[in-house]
């Protein structure tokens, strides 16, 4: 192509040349050794004869150029010619090579053009010049420029003179060449009997020979033959018109882990959108389920592809493995071979308690039980490197009152020998012996550094220094508990939960702060640790036990701890669920183009006033056709979180579906009451699908179709075992029986005795995930349980099982069910009826969820469409109801009469209104301190079992403290746009406590000989008072005969008051706590004696 061009460029260049040329300029010619292309044109004089040569000086060699010019053909001598001219001293270049041909008819007279050297030209009479024809294969084989001469006289118009000559047709793999066309857009054919006067391009057209094939199947390769039955040219024509496809084992067939695919070998490409299925054959011969995916592990298997039903195939074995023998094997000294792992399948032969040795590289051996990937090996030798073991120092640290001892306690992992050091750093706050005791000094903080020196040098190292913080007080130590939270943003009802211990109760109070820093992430309540989450990341809670002036060992009060706890705060994660959609054949698909919240789709994740950003897009995977039944997914994007500090950036989408069912034909259904004609009995192919489908076949007759038998290879083959499938997608739990393509109504459907009972060991079955069996029909569904379907499964007996939805008139309802209706918006009447034989059965013994089609006017809402079941008795017994897209779904558990009504008084569960709340504990008993419930549970009122547990997410609590005794109710409210409505509540008991205290007297004993001279008192202690008690109060109880009226006792201080005089005896005095609100009331008894 570049050639080309230079070509064309030194044409255009050459007409320059010419048509500036004028009288009296002169011409020289010299050789060149980089010409372009063809000479683009030359001069003719008038009367010259019809013959010229040009004579010029030869280049630096001395040899001349010649060019001969005559009438036809004109012919360039010369390898190389340069033709320069000069105007006003500026120099133009033609350049030329080879020869070229005077296509035209063209005469000229005798005359020369030019004196040898140099020359003057004289006026120039006659011109010519070159047009080009370039050919677009437009695919095809490349086709030569072609060029003709043109020709005009005393400037005249030019008039052509030659004509393009059709080359030989081009080629193209797979085409069939068509002819060369004026025009890019190949309307116009070229007609080569067309003079040429300007610069053209002609197109070539192609047909495509389209192949048909019929195809046949030998082993492993399948032949189509093309019935080359058109008028173009088969490229298969050589090979008798066939085409291969061949099937082919891998090249590897040996387990590796990784999947082992058959290759497929076909070069005329006849495959199309077949695909390779893959069986698992048994050692019987036998071949199981098909799959697309390629095999793994271990074991024999057939591939096979079909193509215009042949199928080829081959069969391959996928042989076991040696297992590799490990290596890279290290353990620590004083470690066990239990704590050398080996790969998955090798076990030590010495087993796992046995010792690894002493430091270096010891030898044990191991052996692989045969799998069903790799061969068994036994007694293999493997080497555990040995290291030496690192001893960890592991001691906490302490708080001793002054005066006191507490040990250290440190000890070392692994366990082995080690010596001992402790080096106080201020031996003037803290003392610590060479067992680890340390003393209490005097009030103040210090550390202490433990040394761990390894007795054993040749196995072990040295221990790495630990240092610990002694604290001296001069109170007791009490001990703070706290565990540290992991929460999400959102999260309601976490809170930092802390105990503090001592020698007794008289602990201090706790309270919590959020440490400097952590005021962004959270806040906190102080007396009860409840937080409030505000951001994702890390926070902190210092926990603080008060200082007391009593209590501990010696009753000195306990001195002030704190205790740091780490709030770990995740964000959050939200989700965005369409949600299903269902509409009848025919009907307007819903519009996704402004999905309505609540509708269209769920948000569930977003805390408070959160909204969502970005632009949220609702659309089909592929455009739904609405003439035929079918489902098709909805998804969900482009949405954003509104703050990713709080959020995950990637939000979790929920695609729905979008189900088209046939609606029913001429019957009764819909409300049609005209005459009814008698459809042509239809022969219809049912898909029973469930995580894939199998296609039964059934015969329509009048509305009824009679299902052919289901076997239970038919379930085997469809359903998904238990425990299997994607973790990201969960298995369908019901069978479903589509009857909704069906091309008349079929608002029936009979199924025989022996698939009854396959489809009720189905859904009873642990083997598998189905729990339900859907029966699809044109006007409605029948979801069955287990329950149900074993119950009809025992009513039946020799007559098929018949299951039909139907719709009625009023009138033909009984008097009292008539009258139960007057008054109510109906919007339709029909019944549910399973038969068998002659027999009704009405009471279901399991759960059954119908759908119905129910059409509502654009003023109707369908949250207030309720489906009524309506009693012999004229009683109306209200059924859980949800419509959505004109479809009224209800859960029962019996076959009879039911109406919809419309009623805006009465919503029902398309919204599922909260139902209840289930705590972690009901009873609690008051201790003094704000107690929490927790939220086990919140169940809603639904018809589907899934939409019953509401998510965390989609309500707000209140009410989950108390610390006084009573009862406390917690309500839970639904959030708005979460899916779900109302609120629910459940109350929960704090009882009243145990009141405890100790009590004692300051002197227990007085001696009588004191009395003789004085009075004497004493006061009896309380201590211990359990908190939230009452206070005491103090009563003279019992004393020895004659000496009462000696003895006082302040009953609200509890001195007791012995008179001078008082004689030996035995004085009682009764300390009593009244109950109270919060705590049981507690007397105790304390003896004084005087001896």
């Amino acid at each position: 192509m570049k050639q080309k061009m230079k070509q064309l460029m030194g044409i255009l260049l050459s007409l320059v040349m010419v048509l500036g040329m004028f009288h009296g300029m002169s011409l020289t010619a010299t050789a060149t050794s980089d010409p372009y292309s063809m000479i683009g044109a030359y001069f003719l004089m008038p009367g010259r004869g019809a013959s010229t040569t040009m004579n010029f000086p030869g280049a630096s060699t001395g040899n001349p150029v010649y060019v001969s010019i005559s009438s036809k053909p004109i012919t360039v001598t010369s390898e190389s010619v340069s033709i320069s001219h000069s105007t006003a001293g500026s120099y133009d270049t033609v350049s030329f090579n080879g020869t070229q041909y005077y296509r035209g008819d063209w005469n000229v007279g005798a005359g020369q053009f030019i004196t040898s050297g140099s020359g003057t030209v004289d006026d120039p009479y006659v011109f010519a010049q070159l047009v080009t024809v370039s050919f677009d294969s437009k695919g095809g084989s490349a086709v030569d420029i072609q060029c003709m001469i043109t020709k005009a006289e005393d400037g005249k118009t030019a008039s052509a003179s030659g004509k393009a000559e059709r080359p030989t047709d081009p080629t193209r793999d797979d085409f069939v060449f068509g002819g060369w066309y004026s025009d890019n857009d190949l309307n116009t054919l070229f007609d080569f009997n067309t003079t040429v006067t300007s610069n053209t391009t002609i197109y070539a057209k192609w047909r495509q020979h389209g192949h048909k094939f019929t195809y046949t199947a030998a082993g492993a390769t399948i032949t189509g033959t093309c019935l080359h039955d058109d008028d173009l040219d088969c490229p298969l024509a050589s090979n008798d018109y066939k085409a291969t496809l061949t099937i082919a084992a891998p090249t590897s067939l040996s387990y590796d882990g990784t999947a082992k695919a058959a290759v497929i070998t076909d070069a005329n490409s006849i495959k199309g959108d077949a695909t390779i299925q893959y069986q698992t054959k048994s050692s019987a011969g036998t071949y199981g389920t098909a799959t697309t995916t390629a095999p793994i592990d271990a074991g024999d298997y057939k591939a096979s592809i079909t193509v215009g039903g042949a199928t080829a195939s081959v069969e391959y074995t996928i042989a076991k493995v040696d297992p590799a023998v490990p290596s890279g094997l290290t353990a620590i000294y004083g470690q066990t071979l239990a704590d050398v792992t080996l790969p998955y399948g090798w076990t030590w032969d010495a087993g796992t308690s046995t010792s690894v040795g002493n430091v270096g590289s010891n030898t044990f051996y191991v052996s692989f039980a045969e799998s069903d990937n790799y061969n068994a090996s036994s007694n293999v030798s493997v080497t555990v490197t040995v290291n030496k073991a690192t001893p960890v120092i592991s001691a906490e640290n302490k708080t001793v009152k002054v005066g006191k001892t507490v040990s250290l306690n440190a000890t070392v992992s692994p366990e082995v020998g080690v010596t001992w050091g402790y080096t106080s750093n201020e031996p003037g706050i803290a003392t610590v012996d060479e067992n680890g005791v340390v003393t209490g000094v005097a009030e103040g903080s210090t550390t202490i550094t433990i040394s761990a020196t390894a007795t054993d040098s040749n196995n072990c190292n040295n221990a790495e220094n630990k240092t610990v913080n002694i604290k001296v007080l001069n109170k007791n130590p009490q001990t703070i508990t706290a565990s540290d939270v992991t929460a999400a943003y959102g999260d309601m009802g976490k809170k930092v939960t802390a105990t503090v211990t001592g020698t007794d109760n008289k602990v201090g109070a706790i309270s919590y702060a959020v440490k400097e820093g952590s005021g962004d992430y959270i806040d906190v309540d102080s007396s009860t640790g409840a937080l409030t989450i505000k951001k994702a990341g890390t926070a902190t809670v210092i926990v603080t036990a008060a200082e007391t002036t009593d209590g501990g060992a010696d009753n000195s009060g306990y001195a002030k701890e704190t205790k740091e706890v780490t709030v770990t705060i995740n964000k959050a994660t939200v989700t965005v669920a369409a949600k299903d959609q269902m509409i009848y054949v025919g009907d307007t698909v819903p519009d996704l183009s402004n999905p309505v919240k609540g509708t269209h789709y769920t948000v569930t994740g977003l805390v408070g006033e959160d909204v969502l950003g970005g632009t949220l897009v609702l659309a089909y995977a592929k455009n739904p056709d609405n003439t035929k039944s079918g489902t098709y997914a909805i998804e969900v994007s482009g949405a954003s979180v509104p703050d990713t500090e709080k959020y995950n950036p990637e939000i979790t989408y929920q695609t729905g579906t979008l189900t088209i069912s046939t609606k029913s034909g001429s019957g009764s259904y819909g409300g049609n009451t005209g005459e009814q004609t008698t459809p042509t009995p239809e022969s219809y192919t049912i898909p029973v699908e469930n995580n894939s489908a199998v296609n039964v076949g059934a015969n329509i007759s009048n509305g009824t179709a009679s299902v052919s038998d289901i076997t239970s290879a038919d379930i085997e083959k469809v359903t998904q075992p238990s425990g299997e499938g994607s973790s990201t997608e969960e298995p369908q739990t019901t069978l479903t029986l589509d009857l909704s393509g069906a091309k008349q109504e079929v608002s029936s459907v009979e199924l025989k005795p022996a698939t009854v009972d396959i489809l009720a060991d189905t859904t009873s079955s642990s083997e598998n995930c189905v729990d339900t069996v859907t029966i699809q029909m044109t006007n409605a569904s029948v979801e069955l349980d287990a329950d149900a379907l074993n119950n009809l499964s025992g009513e039946v007996t020799t007559e098929p099982l018949k299951v039909s939805v139907e719709e009625t008139k009023q009138e033909k309802l009984s008097q009292n069910q008539q009258d139960a209706l007057a008054g109510t918006d109906n919007l339709m009447i029909f019944s549910t009826n399973i038969t068998t034989g002659s027999r009704d059965i009405h009471e279901l013994g399991g759960t059954a969820k119908v759908s119905v089609r129910t059409k509502l006017t654009e003023q109707r809402n369908p949250n207030f469409v309720r489906v009524w079941y309506l009693t012999k008795d004229g009683g109306k017994e209200r059924r859980i109801t949800r419509c959505i897209n004109d479809w009224t779904k209800y859960v029962t558990t019996t076959c009879s009469d039911y109406a919809v009504i419309y009623d805006e008084t009465d919503q029902n569960e398309t919204i599922p209104p909260l139902e209840s709340v289930n705590l972690d504990k009901t009873k609690l008993v008051y201790d003094g301190k704000t107690q929490t419930v927790s939220i086990k549970a919140v169940a809603a009122t639904a018809v589907d079992e899934k939409d019953t547990v509401v998510p965390q997410d989609a309500y707000t609590v209140t009410g989950l403290t108390a610390i006084d005794a009573g009862t406390y109710r917690v309500t839970v409210t639904a959030k708005e746009g979460a899916g779900y409505r109302g609120a629910a509540e459940v109350t929960y008991q704090i009882d009243k406590g145990v009141t405890s205290f100790k009590a004692s007297a300051k002197k227990k004993t007085i001696k009588a000989k004191e009395l003789k001279k004085k009075k004497q008192t004493t006061t009896v202690k309380v201590t211990g008072l359990s908190t939230g008690s009452s206070k005491p109060t103090y009563k003279l109880s019992k004393v020895t005969k004659g000496q009462k009226k000696k003895i006082k006792v302040n009953k609200k201080t509890g001195k007791v008051t012995l008179k001078k005089g008082t004689k030996k005896c035995t004085i009682k005095v009764k300390v009593t706590s009244p109950a109270n609100k919060n705590r049981k009331a507690l007397t105790k008894t304390v003896t004084i004696k005087v001896k």
